[in-house]
């Protein structure tokens, strides 16, 4: 059959080494219609459709009652189609239509798509980028320019933004019109014929495994997502298996969302419903589990709990989403957060426990967290943080400035100076419990470099702040923050973490808090500021 050149965009996937001898039917994960490939002499492959059906819109009865009649135009129809091809010992994957359900993601490359673009794409000419953000709550965000710009232009925060895909334009000699690459999907537009099909795979390939992207977009591979199913399988075994011999030092249980801690008054786990806990004790979990039977699936099912001061839950999460744990395997570096497994680049882990050791330790000692008798249960609890601010303002006679709001028409919502002052030295204390894990301390760390930045360029919120300071403590409190000439360089500004062991503070911190961590401390240090963090054991 003789086929004329056509424009065509082609969603190209490639098979992970170890399956390249695998049958074609192995790699679909629906029944679909094989038809083998006569058309094109050479060609080894198999092309696989799944019958189209139709369907009617859910919104087909709401336009009826509309037009007062029936509407049998209101049809939609699908078809999906993947061509599996073998090219120079690999298979790869073209999918047509909705194909790419067609196929079993887990047995395909999964930074074929990403790391393919990267190598095709000039650095200076991208369209849209695609991140996904590790912090409190993973954030996915999609960012398109109006015209080609350079990667810098998108605001990316290279420790800990993972690039999942990539738009613009290609380089002078990729033979393609068009490139989208994100994680194992490699989109591609060109002109050509069926038969030219073996020639551009293998092209796509040779892109792959080309390393020149490191010379413009090396920070991509210092966080890598896990998505096949088998190494994240692997890798729970892991987790399993430190549990089971009671290795739990770098597992903690945390919240993964930012609660008011207003809000919260006690946690349990599913297996200690009846005992409360006024703060989150990893131990008691652990405690808990069946260990000769325990397994991911039960971590998963298993929920912490929490509940407001009236005994009312006010929200529960799967064990398995709080948990924050590391491991070393093969000198390679996994961290499991929010539920998703990453693969942190080694060199990116020595950069940030180098840059750790900068960060002084504040020099005077502050006191423990201790427990306090609950009014309304008669019963002991460990003292808030508010508690804690609030007990320490008159022992240590600091300004108590806690839930004490400043206004600033720069941010969306009114913010704290910090939690504590010392008036005499212009130490300015922010507090956050550490117990509550890496979501508590982003927030510390965000409120410390927000409200040291407004100090510096916002006069109207120095002049809220001086009227603050002034209401609560009087006259003389307001030379903590002149409304002109403010010399960053004559405070420091301490993150306070309540319950943590000052001496490992720092070494102690979940891999992402100390990334972001070290974000802050340069951020703050970049502004004049002095900087120091401080436990409270």
């Amino acid at each position: 059959m003789v086929t004329k050149k056509k424009m065509i965009m082609l969603n190209i996937f490639l098979v992970e080494k170890k399956y390249s001898k695998n049958d074609f039917t192995f790699f679909l994960s629906k029944t679909c219609k094989e038809y083998p490939i006569t058309g094109i002499k050479g060609m080894t492959g198999a092309c696989f459709i799944k019958e189209k059906k139709e369907n009617t819109p859910k919104w087909k009865d709401f336009i009826e009652g509309i037009v007062g009649q029936k509407v049998d135009d209101l049809i939609t129809k699908s078809s999906s189609a993947a061509l599996l091809v073998k090219s120079n010992g690999r298979i790869f994957a073209i999918t047509f239509g909705y194909g790419r359900c067609l196929i079993e993601q887990s047995y395909f490359v999964p930074d074929f798509g990403i790391k393919s673009a990267l190598n095709m794409l000039r650095h200076d000419s991208l369209r849209s980028v695609d991140t996904f953000t590790i912090d409190d709550s993973p954030v996915q965000r999609k960012s398109q320019a109006f015209s080609n710009i350079e990667i810098s232009m998108f605001g990316l925060d290279i420790t800990k933004d993972i690039l999942r895909s990539v738009t613009g334009l290609p380089l002078k000699d990729v033979p393609f019109n068009y490139v989208c690459g994100g994680d194992n999907n490699l989109s591609v537009k060109i002109e050509m014929a069926p038969d030219d099909i073996p020639v551009y795979a293998n092209e796509c390939l040779k892109r792959y495994t080309d390393t020149c992207y490191l010379e413009q977009f090396s920070w991509v591979d210092n966080l890598k997502r896990i998505k096949v199913s088998q190494r994240i399988e692997s890798l729970d075994n892991e987790l399993i298996a430190d549990i089971k011999k009671k290795n739990i030092k770098r597992i903690n249980i945390v919240l993964p969302e930012v609660f008011d801690e207003a809000e919260i008054d006690s946690f349990t786990f599913t297996r200690s419903k009846s005992s409360p806990l006024h703060y989150i004790d990893k131990d008691i979990y652990f405690k808990g589990l069946d260990i000769t039977s325990i397994d991911i699936e039960k971590i998963k099912r298993d929920k912490l709990f929490i509940y407001d001061s009236q005994g009312s839950e006010v929200k529960n999460f799967s064990i398995y989403k709080c948990l924050n744990y590391e491991k070393t395997i093969n000198k390679k570096n996994y961290i499991l957060f929010l539920g998703h497994w990453f693969e942190v680049d080694k060199e990116f882990v020595d950069d940030i426990e180098t840059d750790l050791k900068t960060i002084p330790i504040h020099k005077d000692s502050f006191p423990k967290v201790i427990k306090i008798k609950d009014p309304k249960t008669n019963k002991d609890k460990f003292e808030t943080e508010g508690d804690y601010n609030e007990r320490i303002s008159k022992s240590k006679g600091y300004l108590l400035l806690d839930k004490k709001l400043v206004k600033s028409r720069k941010t969306t919502t009114a913010i704290e100076l910090c939690d504590l002052a010392d008036l005499h030295n212009k130490i300015l204390i922010h507090a956050k419990q550490r117990n509550g894990g890496s979501s508590g301390l982003s927030h510390l760390f965000s409120q410390a470099n927000v409200a040291a930045e407004l100090m510096l360029i916002d006069q109207e919120f120095r002049k809220s702040a001086r009227d603050v300071l002034q209401k609560n403590f009087g006259a003389k409190a307001m030379d903590l923050i002149p409304i002109n000439n403010i010399k960053s360089s004559e405070y420091e500004i301490v993150l306070l973490m309540l319950g943590a062991n000052s001496k490992t503070v720092l070494k102690d911190l979940p891999f992402f808090s100390k990334v972001n961590l070290i974000n802050t401390f340069s951020s703050l240090r970049q502004k004049g500021y002095k900087v120091s963090v401080a436990g409270t054991l």
